[in-house]
Protein backbone atom coordinates (compact mmCIF):
# COMPACT_ATOMS: atom_id res chain seq x y z
CA UNK A 1 0.00 0.00 0.00
CA UNK A 2 2.84 2.30 0.93
CA UNK A 3 4.52 1.32 -2.04
CA UNK A 4 1.78 2.28 -4.32
CA UNK A 5 1.62 5.46 -2.48
CA UNK A 6 5.36 6.18 -3.12
CA UNK A 7 4.48 5.49 -6.71
CA UNK A 8 1.34 7.53 -7.16
CA UNK A 9 3.23 11.13 -5.29
CA UNK A 10 6.35 10.20 -7.77
CA UNK A 11 4.38 10.00 -11.18
CA UNK A 12 2.06 13.03 -10.09
CA UNK A 13 5.56 15.29 -9.52
CA UNK A 14 6.85 14.46 -12.72
CA UNK A 15 3.37 15.30 -14.71
CA UNK A 16 3.19 18.14 -12.11
CA UNK A 17 7.00 19.56 -13.51
CA UNK A 18 6.08 18.37 -17.07
CA UNK A 19 3.38 20.80 -16.97
CA UNK A 20 5.66 23.86 -15.49
CA UNK A 21 8.30 23.26 -18.53
CA UNK A 22 5.26 23.11 -20.94
CA UNK A 23 3.85 26.44 -19.56
CA UNK A 24 7.21 27.97 -19.20
CA UNK A 25 8.20 26.88 -23.07
CA UNK A 26 4.75 28.40 -24.21
CA UNK A 27 5.72 31.39 -22.02
CA UNK A 28 9.00 31.70 -23.76
CA UNK A 29 8.00 31.89 -27.11
CA UNK A 30 5.13 33.81 -26.39
CA UNK A 31 7.89 36.45 -25.28
CA UNK A 32 9.73 36.09 -28.14
CA UNK A 33 6.74 36.99 -30.49
CA UNK A 34 5.73 39.35 -28.51
CA UNK A 35 9.49 41.17 -29.05
CA UNK A 36 9.17 40.38 -32.35
CA UNK A 37 6.23 42.19 -33.02
CA UNK A 38 7.34 45.07 -30.79
CA UNK A 39 10.29 45.18 -32.89
CA UNK A 40 8.90 45.41 -35.95
CA UNK A 41 5.88 47.71 -34.85
CA UNK A 42 8.79 49.70 -33.80
CA UNK A 43 10.46 50.10 -36.70
CA UNK A 44 7.59 50.54 -39.19
CA UNK A 45 6.76 53.53 -36.91
CA UNK A 46 10.25 55.04 -37.35
CA UNK A 47 9.98 54.32 -41.10
CA UNK A 48 6.62 56.27 -41.33
CA UNK A 49 7.24 58.95 -39.26
CA UNK A 50 8.76 61.52 -41.38
CA UNK A 51 6.25 63.92 -43.30
CA UNK A 52 8.71 64.03 -46.05
CA UNK A 53 10.32 60.43 -46.06
CA UNK A 54 14.05 59.61 -45.77
CA UNK A 55 16.87 60.46 -48.35
CA UNK A 56 19.83 57.65 -48.91
CA UNK A 57 23.09 58.35 -50.74
CA UNK A 58 23.36 54.96 -52.04
CA UNK A 59 27.02 53.47 -52.77
CA UNK A 60 26.22 49.77 -53.20
CA UNK A 61 29.61 48.98 -53.72
CA UNK A 62 33.12 50.38 -52.97
CA UNK A 63 33.83 51.14 -56.56
CA UNK A 64 30.59 52.34 -57.43
CA UNK A 65 29.46 56.24 -57.64
CA UNK A 66 26.56 57.20 -55.71
CA UNK A 67 22.90 57.12 -56.48
CA UNK A 68 20.32 59.55 -54.52
CA UNK A 69 17.20 57.29 -53.71
CA UNK A 70 13.33 58.64 -51.56
CA UNK A 71 11.38 56.41 -49.54
CA UNK A 72 8.26 57.46 -48.20
CA UNK A 73 6.86 54.26 -46.16
CA UNK A 74 3.21 54.10 -45.12
CA UNK A 75 1.82 52.36 -42.02
CA UNK A 76 -0.21 49.70 -45.17
CA UNK A 77 3.25 47.96 -46.56
CA UNK A 78 3.65 50.61 -49.56
CA UNK A 79 6.46 52.66 -49.87
CA UNK A 80 6.80 55.32 -52.87
CA UNK A 81 10.57 55.58 -54.34
CA UNK A 82 11.35 58.22 -56.03
CA UNK A 83 15.24 58.18 -58.04
CA UNK A 84 17.72 59.58 -60.03
CA UNK A 85 18.52 55.86 -61.78
CA UNK A 86 17.11 56.39 -65.75
CA UNK A 87 16.53 53.23 -67.82
CA UNK A 88 14.98 53.15 -71.41
CA UNK A 89 11.49 53.19 -69.79
CA UNK A 90 12.27 55.50 -67.07
CA UNK A 91 10.60 53.10 -64.77
CA UNK A 92 12.78 53.74 -61.67
CA UNK A 93 12.01 57.79 -61.38
CA UNK A 94 8.92 57.35 -59.51
CA UNK A 95 7.22 53.77 -58.19
CA UNK A 96 4.84 52.81 -55.19
CA UNK A 97 5.68 49.09 -54.31
CA UNK A 98 5.07 46.98 -50.94
CA UNK A 99 7.40 46.15 -48.61
CA UNK A 100 7.86 43.97 -45.38
CA UNK A 101 9.59 43.90 -42.02
CA UNK A 102 11.13 40.18 -41.25
CA UNK A 103 12.45 39.26 -37.91
CA UNK A 104 13.92 36.12 -37.53
CA UNK A 105 18.15 36.48 -36.09
CA UNK A 106 17.52 40.11 -37.39
CA UNK A 107 15.49 42.73 -38.24
CA UNK A 108 15.31 43.44 -41.92
CA UNK A 109 13.68 45.70 -44.15
CA UNK A 110 12.75 43.63 -47.36
CA UNK A 111 11.69 45.47 -51.03
CA UNK A 112 9.09 43.06 -52.39
CA UNK A 113 8.07 43.39 -55.85
CA UNK A 114 10.80 45.03 -58.40
CA UNK A 115 12.42 48.00 -58.04
CA UNK A 116 15.24 50.35 -58.64
CA UNK A 117 17.27 48.38 -55.71
CA UNK A 118 16.74 44.82 -57.75
CA UNK A 119 17.71 46.65 -60.62
CA UNK A 120 20.82 47.91 -59.85
CA UNK A 121 21.84 44.64 -57.74
CA UNK A 122 21.26 42.62 -61.45
CA UNK A 123 23.77 44.84 -62.93
CA UNK A 124 27.08 43.09 -64.25
CA UNK A 125 25.69 39.86 -63.57
CA UNK A 126 24.46 40.65 -59.91
CA UNK A 127 28.48 41.21 -59.05
CA UNK A 128 27.85 44.67 -59.00
CA UNK A 129 26.83 45.27 -55.36
CA UNK A 130 22.66 46.00 -55.39
CA UNK A 131 20.65 45.50 -52.57
CA UNK A 132 17.09 45.05 -51.86
CA UNK A 133 17.47 43.80 -48.15
CA UNK A 134 18.43 46.07 -45.40
CA UNK A 135 19.49 44.80 -41.90
CA UNK A 136 18.32 47.31 -39.08
CA UNK A 137 21.32 47.93 -37.33
CA UNK A 138 20.34 50.85 -34.42
CA UNK A 139 18.62 54.50 -34.47
CA UNK A 140 21.27 57.33 -34.36
CA UNK A 141 19.56 59.42 -32.20
CA UNK A 142 21.99 62.83 -32.95
CA UNK A 143 21.91 62.45 -36.42
CA UNK A 144 17.74 61.37 -36.05
CA UNK A 145 18.90 58.42 -38.63
CA UNK A 146 18.79 54.83 -39.11
CA UNK A 147 20.79 52.91 -39.78
CA UNK A 148 21.33 49.81 -42.36
CA UNK A 149 23.76 47.31 -43.65
CA UNK A 150 23.60 45.08 -46.74
CA UNK A 151 21.92 41.78 -46.28
CA UNK A 152 24.30 39.73 -48.67
CA UNK A 153 27.38 40.99 -48.83
CA UNK A 154 29.78 38.36 -48.38
CA UNK A 155 32.45 40.82 -46.97
CA UNK A 156 32.35 43.87 -45.30
CA UNK A 157 28.75 45.00 -45.47
CA UNK A 158 27.74 48.27 -46.80
CA UNK A 159 26.54 50.64 -44.53
CA UNK A 160 22.50 52.47 -45.80
CA UNK A 161 22.33 55.44 -43.96
CA UNK A 162 18.11 56.83 -43.92
CA UNK A 163 18.46 60.69 -43.33
CA UNK A 164 15.04 62.70 -42.71
CA UNK A 165 14.44 64.12 -45.68
CA UNK A 166 13.33 67.85 -46.36
CA UNK A 167 10.87 69.58 -48.25
CA UNK A 168 11.68 69.91 -51.91
CA UNK A 169 14.20 67.03 -52.00
CA UNK A 170 13.18 65.72 -55.21
CA UNK A 171 15.06 68.18 -57.03
CA UNK A 172 18.16 66.78 -56.32
CA UNK A 173 17.18 63.94 -58.52
CA UNK A 174 18.94 64.76 -61.25
CA UNK A 175 16.52 62.98 -63.61
CA UNK A 176 16.92 65.08 -66.74
CA UNK A 177 21.27 64.39 -66.93
CA UNK A 178 20.35 60.80 -66.26
CA UNK A 179 18.09 60.72 -68.74
CA UNK A 180 20.67 62.28 -71.15
CA UNK A 181 23.75 60.11 -69.86
CA UNK A 182 21.58 56.50 -70.82
CA UNK A 183 21.32 57.77 -74.15
CA UNK A 184 25.31 57.30 -74.42
CA UNK A 185 25.71 55.16 -76.73
CA UNK A 186 28.69 53.68 -79.43
CA UNK A 187 30.63 50.64 -80.36
CA UNK A 188 32.52 49.70 -77.48
CA UNK A 189 34.47 45.95 -76.60
CA UNK A 190 32.73 44.24 -74.77
CA UNK A 191 34.72 41.24 -73.86
CA UNK A 192 35.52 37.60 -74.73
CA UNK A 193 34.07 35.39 -72.89
CA UNK A 194 34.41 31.30 -73.16
CA UNK A 195 31.59 29.78 -74.55
CA UNK A 196 32.47 26.42 -72.82
CA UNK A 197 32.72 27.77 -69.27
CA UNK A 198 30.01 30.87 -69.90
CA UNK A 199 32.32 32.96 -67.95
CA UNK A 200 34.20 36.36 -69.43
CA UNK A 201 38.16 35.74 -69.52
CA UNK A 202 38.72 39.13 -69.99
CA UNK A 203 36.37 42.35 -69.45
CA UNK A 204 35.30 45.04 -71.78
CA UNK A 205 35.99 48.51 -72.27
CA UNK A 206 33.75 51.72 -71.18
CA UNK A 207 31.94 54.37 -73.76
CA UNK A 208 34.92 56.55 -74.11
CA UNK A 209 33.52 60.45 -74.49
CA UNK A 210 35.97 63.05 -75.80
CA UNK A 211 35.72 66.48 -74.20
CA UNK A 212 36.49 69.03 -76.31
CA UNK A 213 36.85 72.67 -74.74
CA UNK A 214 37.71 74.91 -77.35
CA UNK A 215 40.12 77.65 -76.50
CA UNK A 216 40.98 76.26 -73.16
CA UNK A 217 44.56 75.82 -73.17
CA UNK A 218 46.13 79.38 -74.43
CA UNK A 219 43.57 79.87 -76.85
CA UNK A 220 44.20 76.08 -78.24
CA UNK A 221 41.70 73.69 -77.84
CA UNK A 222 41.60 70.71 -74.90
CA UNK A 223 41.21 67.56 -75.20
CA UNK A 224 40.60 65.34 -72.69
CA UNK A 225 39.42 61.66 -72.75
CA UNK A 226 37.29 60.25 -69.73
CA UNK A 227 35.41 56.47 -69.86
CA UNK A 228 32.38 56.64 -68.34
CA UNK A 229 30.60 53.17 -67.17
CA UNK A 230 26.95 54.74 -66.35
CA UNK A 231 26.00 51.81 -64.53
CA UNK A 232 27.80 52.12 -61.69
CA UNK A 233 28.86 55.90 -62.12
CA UNK A 234 32.34 55.72 -62.57
CA UNK A 235 34.44 57.65 -64.74
CA UNK A 236 38.11 56.18 -65.62
CA UNK A 237 40.42 59.45 -66.51
CA UNK A 238 42.06 57.81 -70.03
CA UNK A 239 44.28 60.69 -71.19
CA UNK A 240 44.23 64.81 -72.06
CA UNK A 241 46.23 66.69 -74.46
CA UNK A 242 45.72 69.84 -76.65
CA UNK A 243 43.90 70.01 -80.27
CA UNK A 244 40.75 69.61 -81.82
CA UNK A 245 40.34 66.32 -83.73
CA UNK A 246 41.38 63.30 -81.89
CA UNK A 247 44.18 62.71 -84.64
CA UNK A 248 45.59 65.87 -83.66
CA UNK A 249 45.76 65.13 -80.14
CA UNK A 250 47.55 62.04 -80.54
CA UNK A 251 50.28 63.02 -83.06
CA UNK A 252 50.90 65.77 -79.91
CA UNK A 253 51.98 65.87 -76.52
CA UNK A 254 49.36 63.96 -74.14
CA UNK A 255 48.90 63.44 -70.70
CA UNK A 256 48.36 59.72 -69.58
CA UNK A 257 45.76 59.78 -66.80
CA UNK A 258 46.46 56.24 -65.37
CA UNK A 259 43.21 55.35 -65.67
CA UNK A 260 42.18 56.16 -62.32
CA UNK A 261 39.02 56.22 -61.12
CA UNK A 262 36.64 58.48 -59.91
CA UNK A 263 33.19 57.83 -58.63
CA UNK A 264 30.29 60.35 -59.40
CA UNK A 265 26.83 61.37 -58.34
CA UNK A 266 24.01 63.26 -59.92
CA UNK A 267 23.28 66.91 -58.85
CA UNK A 268 20.77 69.29 -60.80
CA UNK A 269 22.31 68.76 -63.88
CA UNK A 270 25.59 68.16 -63.47
CA UNK A 271 27.95 64.91 -62.70
CA UNK A 272 29.77 66.12 -59.39
CA UNK A 273 32.80 63.96 -59.11
CA UNK A 274 33.39 62.34 -55.11
CA UNK A 275 37.40 63.82 -56.13
CA UNK A 276 38.45 66.38 -58.85
CA UNK A 277 40.58 64.78 -61.57
CA UNK A 278 43.61 67.40 -61.62
CA UNK A 279 46.37 67.36 -64.58
CA UNK A 280 48.68 70.10 -66.50
CA UNK A 281 48.42 69.77 -70.27
CA UNK A 282 50.31 72.62 -72.63
CA UNK A 283 52.14 74.20 -69.24
CA UNK A 284 48.10 75.02 -67.63
CA UNK A 285 47.03 73.36 -64.96
CA UNK A 286 43.30 71.83 -64.55
CA UNK A 287 40.99 70.76 -62.25
CA UNK A 288 37.48 68.98 -62.94
CA UNK A 289 35.59 68.69 -59.89
CA UNK A 290 31.97 68.80 -62.16
CA UNK A 291 30.45 68.44 -65.80
CA UNK A 292 27.09 70.72 -66.70
CA UNK A 293 25.27 69.08 -69.01
CA UNK A 294 22.58 71.49 -70.81
CA UNK A 295 21.38 69.47 -74.26
CA UNK A 296 22.02 66.71 -76.60
CA UNK A 297 21.52 66.21 -80.04
CA UNK A 298 21.63 63.19 -82.78
CA UNK A 299 24.78 62.82 -84.08
CA UNK A 300 26.50 59.74 -86.41
CA UNK A 301 29.16 57.15 -84.57
CA UNK A 302 31.13 56.56 -87.66
CA UNK A 303 33.81 54.39 -86.83
CA UNK A 304 32.69 51.93 -89.09
CA UNK A 305 32.33 53.58 -92.24
CA UNK A 306 30.32 50.70 -93.70
CA UNK A 307 27.51 51.21 -90.90
CA UNK A 308 27.87 54.44 -89.41
CA UNK A 309 25.62 54.00 -85.93
CA UNK A 310 23.09 56.62 -84.62
CA UNK A 311 24.76 58.56 -81.11
CA UNK A 312 24.38 61.56 -79.22
CA UNK A 313 26.53 64.58 -79.25
CA UNK A 314 26.25 66.56 -75.00
CA UNK A 315 26.93 70.41 -74.91
CA UNK A 316 27.60 71.73 -71.15
CA UNK A 317 30.43 73.23 -69.59
CA UNK A 318 32.66 72.87 -66.77
CA UNK A 319 33.51 74.64 -64.39
CA UNK A 320 36.66 77.15 -64.35
CA UNK A 321 37.44 75.35 -68.01
CA UNK A 322 34.25 76.91 -70.16
CA UNK A 323 32.07 75.56 -72.37
CA UNK A 324 32.51 71.78 -73.72
CA UNK A 325 31.33 69.36 -76.35
CA UNK A 326 31.35 65.76 -75.35
CA UNK A 327 30.99 62.91 -77.93
CA UNK A 328 31.83 59.33 -78.33
CA UNK A 329 35.49 58.09 -79.02
CA UNK A 330 37.45 55.12 -80.11
CA UNK A 331 41.12 57.10 -79.25
CA UNK A 332 43.51 55.78 -77.03
CA UNK A 333 46.93 57.31 -76.39
CA UNK A 334 48.69 54.38 -75.45
CA UNK A 335 46.72 51.98 -78.54
CA UNK A 336 49.05 54.64 -80.69
CA UNK A 337 51.97 53.38 -79.82
CA UNK A 338 50.67 49.82 -81.68
CA UNK A 339 53.00 50.54 -84.37
CA UNK A 340 54.86 48.51 -87.02
CA UNK A 341 58.43 46.16 -85.51
CA UNK A 342 60.59 44.90 -87.47
CA UNK A 343 62.62 42.83 -84.53
CA UNK A 344 59.89 41.61 -82.79
CA UNK A 345 56.24 40.05 -83.22
CA UNK A 346 52.90 39.56 -81.42
CA UNK A 347 50.95 36.73 -80.18
CA UNK A 348 48.00 35.68 -78.14
CA UNK A 349 46.82 31.96 -77.06
CA UNK A 350 43.61 31.83 -79.61
CA UNK A 351 41.36 31.58 -76.71
CA UNK A 352 41.69 35.21 -76.87
CA UNK A 353 40.19 36.04 -80.25
CA UNK A 354 36.54 36.86 -80.17
CA UNK A 355 34.45 36.13 -83.37
CA UNK A 356 30.97 35.94 -84.05
CA UNK A 357 30.24 39.59 -83.42
CA UNK A 358 28.97 38.42 -79.61
CA UNK A 359 32.07 38.43 -77.59
CA UNK A 360 32.26 34.43 -77.72
CA UNK A 361 36.28 33.01 -78.29
CA UNK A 362 36.36 31.94 -81.83
CA UNK A 363 38.86 29.02 -80.57
CA UNK A 364 36.62 26.02 -80.88
CA UNK A 365 35.85 27.13 -84.67
CA UNK A 366 39.29 27.55 -85.41
CA UNK A 367 39.92 24.59 -84.11
CA UNK A 368 37.86 22.80 -86.46
CA UNK A 369 40.09 23.50 -89.27
CA UNK A 370 43.21 23.44 -87.50
CA UNK A 371 42.96 20.40 -85.35
CA UNK A 372 47.12 20.55 -83.93
CA UNK A 373 46.06 24.84 -83.02
CA UNK A 374 48.98 26.56 -81.28
CA UNK A 375 49.11 30.13 -81.38
CA UNK A 376 48.29 33.01 -83.25
CA UNK A 377 50.65 35.12 -84.52
CA UNK A 378 50.47 38.43 -85.62
CA UNK A 379 53.83 39.90 -88.03
CA UNK A 380 53.34 43.27 -88.03
CA UNK A 381 56.49 44.59 -90.01
CA UNK A 382 58.27 41.68 -88.78
CA UNK A 383 61.70 40.94 -90.61
CA UNK A 384 61.78 37.46 -92.39
CA UNK A 385 64.42 37.25 -94.32
CA UNK A 386 65.52 40.85 -94.42
CA UNK A 387 61.76 41.66 -95.50
CA UNK A 388 59.15 43.30 -93.77
CA UNK A 389 56.25 40.86 -93.35
CA UNK A 390 52.93 41.94 -92.60
CA UNK A 391 50.75 38.64 -91.83
CA UNK A 392 48.27 36.78 -89.43
CA UNK A 393 47.82 33.27 -88.73
CA UNK A 394 48.70 30.06 -86.89
CA UNK A 395 51.50 28.46 -85.64
CA UNK A 396 50.22 24.60 -85.47
CA UNK A 397 52.11 22.26 -83.09
CA UNK A 398 51.95 18.55 -84.49
CA UNK A 399 51.75 15.46 -81.70
CA UNK A 400 55.99 15.03 -82.23
CA UNK A 401 56.27 18.82 -81.32
CA UNK A 402 57.11 19.81 -84.93
CA UNK A 403 55.96 23.92 -85.70
CA UNK A 404 54.80 25.23 -88.64
CA UNK A 405 53.31 28.46 -89.50
CA UNK A 406 50.24 29.60 -91.80
CA UNK A 407 49.50 32.74 -92.10
CA UNK A 408 47.53 35.20 -94.59
CA UNK A 409 49.17 38.48 -95.59
CA UNK A 410 47.88 41.73 -95.40
CA UNK A 411 48.82 44.99 -97.10
CA UNK A 412 51.53 47.29 -95.67
CA UNK A 413 49.61 49.82 -93.74
CA UNK A 414 50.44 52.18 -90.55
CA UNK A 415 48.56 53.58 -87.36
CA UNK A 416 47.07 56.87 -87.87
CA UNK A 417 46.49 57.53 -84.47
CA UNK A 418 45.52 54.40 -82.85
CA UNK A 419 43.86 52.95 -85.90
CA UNK A 420 44.98 50.61 -87.83
CA UNK A 421 43.47 49.61 -91.74
CA UNK A 422 44.03 45.61 -92.65
CA UNK A 423 43.36 45.34 -96.27
CA UNK A 424 43.69 41.72 -96.70
CA UNK A 425 45.46 40.01 -100.03
CA UNK A 426 45.08 36.68 -101.01
CA UNK A 427 48.79 35.62 -100.23
CA UNK A 428 49.90 33.31 -97.88
CA UNK A 429 53.32 32.70 -95.81
CA UNK A 430 54.26 29.48 -94.74
CA UNK A 431 57.61 28.35 -93.20
CA UNK A 432 57.17 25.06 -93.97
CA UNK A 433 55.16 23.24 -96.75
CA UNK A 434 51.81 23.50 -96.30
CA UNK A 435 49.10 21.08 -95.72
CA UNK A 436 46.42 20.59 -98.98
CA UNK A 437 43.45 23.59 -98.13
CA UNK A 438 45.39 25.56 -95.41
CA UNK A 439 45.31 28.26 -97.46
CA UNK A 440 41.62 28.08 -98.33
CA UNK A 441 41.40 27.62 -94.29
CA UNK A 442 43.16 30.71 -93.13
CA UNK A 443 41.14 32.63 -95.49
CA UNK A 444 37.87 31.60 -94.07
CA UNK A 445 39.15 32.56 -90.65
CA UNK A 446 40.88 35.83 -91.44
CA UNK A 447 37.69 36.60 -94.07
CA UNK A 448 35.53 36.57 -90.76
CA UNK A 449 37.66 37.89 -88.33
CA UNK A 450 36.79 41.08 -91.13
CA UNK A 451 33.35 40.82 -91.99
CA UNK A 452 31.85 43.89 -92.59
CA UNK A 453 34.83 46.24 -91.96
CA UNK A 454 38.80 46.08 -92.11
CA UNK A 455 39.38 49.34 -89.74
CA UNK A 456 40.90 48.09 -86.33
CA UNK A 457 40.89 50.42 -83.43
CA UNK A 458 43.85 49.85 -80.81
CA UNK A 459 43.38 49.82 -77.05
CA UNK A 460 46.21 49.43 -74.53
CA UNK A 461 45.51 46.41 -71.60
CA UNK A 462 47.72 48.14 -68.67
CA UNK A 463 49.09 44.89 -67.29
CA UNK A 464 52.00 44.77 -65.35
CA UNK A 465 55.29 44.12 -66.63
CA UNK A 466 53.38 42.96 -70.34
CA UNK A 467 52.26 44.51 -73.29
CA UNK A 468 48.97 44.21 -74.46
CA UNK A 469 46.43 45.60 -76.80
CA UNK A 470 43.11 44.87 -77.40
CA UNK A 471 42.65 45.09 -81.53
CA UNK A 472 38.76 46.02 -82.02
CA UNK A 473 36.45 46.05 -84.85
CA UNK A 474 33.64 48.22 -84.76
CA UNK A 475 31.64 46.74 -87.57
CA UNK A 476 31.51 43.17 -86.39
CA UNK A 477 32.56 43.59 -82.79
CA UNK A 478 35.16 41.26 -83.40
CA UNK A 479 38.22 41.40 -81.46
CA UNK A 480 42.23 39.82 -81.21
CA UNK A 481 44.18 40.45 -78.19
CA UNK A 482 47.63 40.46 -79.08
CA UNK A 483 50.89 40.14 -77.17
CA UNK A 484 54.40 41.38 -77.26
Amino acid sequence: MINRIFIFLVISFVLTLSACEEDKSNEDIETVESRQKAAKTELINELIAPADGWRISYVPADLTGVYTVLLKFDANGQVTIQSDVSTDDQDFFNQTIPYRIDILNETKLVFETYAVFHYLFELNQATFGGEFQFVFKLKDTTNNTLVFESASDTGVPSVITFERANPGDDQLLAKDVSTMLNKMAGPTPFGIYDPGSGQFILGGEPIVQHILAPGAVNGEDLSVFFGFYTGSRIVEARFAGVGTTEEEVLEGQTVNLDREFYAYSLQNNSIIFETPVSFSVGGKAFEITSIALTDFAEATVDFCMTEPEDGVKYTGSIPGIGNITMETSLADDKGATFVPQADDFYSVNPLFISTGGNGASGEASFEEKFNDLGGFIFYYGYEVEGEPLYAMGFSLIDSEGNSRLVMRKFEPTTTVGNKITINLLDEYYFDKTPDEGDDEKIKEITDELFDGGNDLYAIDIPIDDLTVYRLFNPCNFNEIILVK
